[in-house]
């Protein structure tokens, strides 16, 4: 399959964003009773429909994700065995190659991540391999601190430097991680090491596994060894990182992202998202990630079922992965951060969509098989995290216009008025807000952080709820808009700000504070 560069995607990118913003303003557009039949029902309906979508999304996710939490929980605390624990089912003791792109991360960070890697009781079948950009700061600095404290931490070390300018790449994690990768596979084999049964796992520089996190690989790879051509692991994030400290907006977005990965991303196969895993062999054959992409990880399970022609599926990995939020040095950095994030997500996300929509024709897998995943895609990025938000504001705003009486009409072909439905889908908010509660807290205990923190706190940080959604929603559609005017030339890759993320042992797992 012939990969393209991403220019030929222009029209799509139009055709899309304009869609997502019709089907926002949809609520808010004057129908008379001619149009579409039934006038103000259809719009009333519509809007009962984005609430739904809203609401059980959400809350099936947090329920999804309390399950998931509680697996890890029951599992590191000996009350569950991992599925393979079994006398007819040895558990793999295959080498783990991990692959580390960094940048502009401070040094306490990226030695937070690579600490987390050394205490796995598995480091010594771990083959690291750190990509460095050759523009990073303090390179020299950097390189020479990690190798110091973990070169003989772990069965493999390696660090790379990536060149900038190689022909075929842009700039960011897409082609350090590829570049890295390859030449890890090749000194690997250089040496004669023995990569039958070898994983690969992708991770970012502000993520904190989970101690058992290669024990639970191990035994899901034996448990599903004649699966492992089309299958990955993805354990649930919990972004629960200096959140005492942040505005609302980030522990919010964070909370609904532990949610929204472990409840949606997994379940429905959709993609993997910064630390996930795979049999080293699938990824080699796969064409390890692609170097002209830049959000690799939503790229991830659609580009390789295209690649090798099979549909790769997400099994959830029964460990958790502390991971970083947006973060700044005041509330304007704080918010040019979060906004900066949500628009790079938005852009990969339509980038990926029109990658599927052109090369599904071209490759080996069948279009019938691809459907599903195009469509829970589509839910997924722009109906749940776009549309449901803005319409239902827009909706509630065009009822309480003055002179407006959208909130007598009935929806429901009942005499339940629209104004009722409404304030029953707020009630229902607070449900969502405590499942996600719940959610968050059980995967802090999960991960072993130490400073826990309970359902009441997190369910009080949680309220502005709604406000997040529609400002989320905003941006995203802003950013969508931005790409299909611009082009691909707004997807580069620009880091995100770790600096003011706490290194010290608030909030990280009990064995770094300890």
């Amino acid at each position: 399959m012939k990969e393209l560069s991403g220019e030929q995607f222009q029209a799509f990118y139009v055709f899309v964003a304009l869609l997502i913003a019709a089907l926002s303003l949809f609520p808010l557009l004057p129908i008379n009773g001619d149009v579409l039949g039934c006038g103000q029902i259809t719009q009333a309906r519509y809007l009962v429909a984005m609430m739904a979508l809203l609401t059980v999304g959400t809350a099936g996710a947090a329920i999804q994700t309390q399950w998931q939490a509680g697996e890890q929980i029951a599992c590191r605390s000996g009350r569950k065995r991992y599925p393979s624990d079994s006398a007819d089912e040895p558990i793999s003791g295959g080498l783990h190659l991990v692959v580390i792109a960094i940048y502009r991360e401070p040094i306490d960070l990226i030695i937070l991540t690579i600490r987390s890697l050394a205490d796995q009781p598995e480091a010594n079948r771990i083959a690291l391999a750190v990509g460095i950009e050759a523009d990073a700061p303090n390179l020299e600095l950097t390189t020479s601190s990690i190798r110091g404290l973990f070169e003989h931490s772990f069965g493999y070390f390696y660090i790379f430097v990536h060149p900038r300018g190689r022909s075929g790449e842009i700039a960011g994690k897409c082609s350090n991680l590829n570049y890295a990768a390859r030449a890890a596979v090749a000194a690997l084999e250089a040496g004669s090491v023995d990569l039958r049964g070898a994983t690969f796992t992708s991770c970012d520089a502000d993520n904190i596994f989970g101690r058992n996190y290669f024990s639970a690989l191990d035994a899901r790879l034996a448990s599903r060894r004649h699966d492992l051509d089309s299958l990955m692991w993805q354990a649930p994030l919990v972004y629960t990182w200096s959140t005492g400290a942040s505005p609302f907006y980030v522990p919010i977005t964070g909370a609904l992202r532990s949610s929204w990965i472990a409840g949606i991303l997994v379940p429905f196969s959709i993609n993997g998202m910064s630390v996930f895993s795979l049999s080293l062999d699938l990824y080699r054959r796969a064409g390890y990630t692609s170097p002209i992409y830049q959000m690799e990880d939503i790229l991830s399970t659609m580009r390789w079922s295209l690649v090798i022609g099979k549909k790769i599926k997400i099994e959830c990995l029964p460990t958790v992965i502390l991971s970083g939020p947006t973060s700044g040095g005041s509330g304007w950095e704080s918010f040019d951060e979060w906004r900066r994030q949500i628009r790079r997500w938005s852009f990969g996300a339509l980038e990926v969509f029109a990658y599927a929509f052109y090369h599904v024709r071209s490759s080996s897998l069948p279009v019938l098989k691809a459907l599903p995943w195009l469509l829970s895609y589509f839910l997924y990025y722009f109906i749940l995290q776009c549309v449901a938000p803005l319409s239902v504001g827009l909706g509630l705003l065009r009822g309480f216009l003055p002179g407006s009486h959208f909130f007598d009409v009935s929806p429901l072909g009942a005499p339940v008025s629209l104004g009722w439905v409404t304030v029953a889908w707020l009630l229902s908010l607070v449900a969502v807000m405590a499942l996600l509660a719940r959610g968050v807290v059980l995967l802090d205990r999960a991960m072993e952080l130490s400073e826990g923190e309970d359902e009441i706190v997190w369910l009080g940080r949680l309220l502005p709820l709604p406000i997040v959604l529609l400002l989320h929603a905003l941006v995203v559609l802003e950013a969508l808009l931005s790409l299909a005017r611009r082009g691909k030339s707004v997807c580069g890759h620009s880091p995100s700000a770790k600096e003011f993320l706490q290194t010290e042992a608030h909030r990280l797992p009990v064995r770094f504070g300890s």
